[in-house]
């Protein structure tokens, strides 16, 4: 059900996911209030983070700490 998350939320995907799609992601972020979407610019798909790349790792520890920046 849209709308029905109240939870601070931030969405991550790979932009090469292809199980995930980013498209699928960014319409997950926009149903959920105030939704964040980071992509993980990753060539590793779904094994983005998954220490495949060390850069992958950065991007997804800057994600939670940028969202609860935002919210102090």
């Amino acid at each position: 059900m849209p709308g029905a998350t109240r939870a601070h939320t931030l969405v991550m995907s790979g932009w090469t996911d292809l199980h995930f799609p980013p498209e699928d992601s960014e319409n997950e972020a926009h149903m959920i209030p105030d939704g964040k979407l980071r992509m993980i610019p990753s060539i590793f798909g779904r094994q983005a983070g998954s220490d495949a790349n060390p850069d992958d790792m950065d991007v997804i520890d800057e994600g939670p700490k940028n969202l609860l920046n935002d919210r102090v």
